[in-house]
C-alpha cells in the first residue's frame, strides 16, 4: 500500500505500482489459502488460486523490466493478455482435462515467462555492475530455479506437500525489491535536496553580487 501511495505521487515510475500491486495480490492469495482454504468448491478454487499466482508472477516480471529500464513490447503484450485470458482457458479446458493438469500447464507458462525478465536483469547487472541490479539478478535466477522445482514437485504430491519453495522465495524477493526501491527513492530525494541547496547558494551569491 505504501508503494501504491508513493506511485500516486510519482506516476512517471511504474515500478512502484507494479511492485505494490504484486505484493498485495500475493498477500491476498496467502491469506485466502490459509484462512479460507477451499472457500469455493473445486474446480473454481484451483483455477482462481492459480490465476492469482500468475498475476503475481506477471506483475513481478513487468516490475523487473522496469527496474532495469528495459522495454519488451511484444513480450509485455503476451504477458498481460495471458493473465486476463487464463481463467477462460482453464474453464474451457475442463471438458477435456482435469483442472490439476490444466493449471500445471498454466504454471509452466508463467515459469517460462519469468525467464526473459531474469535474463534482462542479468544482462543489466553484467553491464553496469551496480550492487542493487546484481542483487536483483541473483534473486531473479533463484526465483526461476525455485519455480522450476515447485513445478516438477507439483506432479508428485508427497514431494510438493513436504516443502514448497516459492512462498519463501516470494517473501525474500518482495523484501529485497522493496528495500531496493526504497533506496532508489531515498537516493533521488537526496539528489533533489542537494540540487535545492545548490540553488539556494546561487541565489544568495547572486543577491550578494547585486548588493
Amino acid at each position: 500500500v505504501f508503494f501504491l501511495i508513493l506511485w500516486s505521487r510519482r506516476r512517471e515510475d511504474m515500478s512502484y505500482v507494479l511492485f505494490g500491486a504484486a505484493s498485495i495480490i500475493w498477500g491476498m492469495r496467502n491469506v485466502a489459502d490459509v484462512l479460507f482454504h477451499l472457500a469455493i468448491p473445486q474446480p473454481h478454487w484451483e483455477i482462481w488460486m492459480t490465476v492469482l499466482y500468475q498475476a503475481f508472477v506477471g506483475l513481478l516480471c513487468l516490475f523487473s523490466l522496469r527496474f532495469v529500464g528495459v522495454r519488451l513490447p511484444g513480450y509485455e503484450r503476451v504477458l498481460r493478455t495471458a493473465v486476463f485470458v487464463s481463467p477462460l482457458a482453464y474453464y474451457a479446458a475442463l471438458p477435456i482435462m482435469s483442472v490439476h493438469l490444466s493449471t500445471r500447464y498454466g504454471l509452466f507458462f508463467a515459469l517460462a515467462m519469468a525467464v526473459p525478465p531474469a535474463l534482462a536483469v542479468g544482462v543489466a547487472a553484467a553491464r553496469h555492475r551496480e550492487p542493487g541490479t546484481i542483487l536483483m539478478a541473483l534473486v531473479g535466477a533463484i526465483s526461476v530455479g525455485f519455480g522450476a522445482y515447485d513445478w516438477f514437485a507439483s506432479f508428485q504430491p508427497q514431494m510438493f506437500d513436504s516443502i514448497r519453495l516459492m512462498p519463501y522465495l516470494a517473501l525474500f524477493f518482495t523484501a529485497t525489491a522493496g528495500w531496493l526501491l526504497t533506496q532508489r527513492f531515498l537516493s533521488a530525494y537526496g539528489e533533489l535536496e542537494r540540487l535545492n541547496a545548490e540553488l539556494d547558494l546561487r541565489v544568495v551569491h547572486k543577491s550578494a553580487q547585486l548588493m
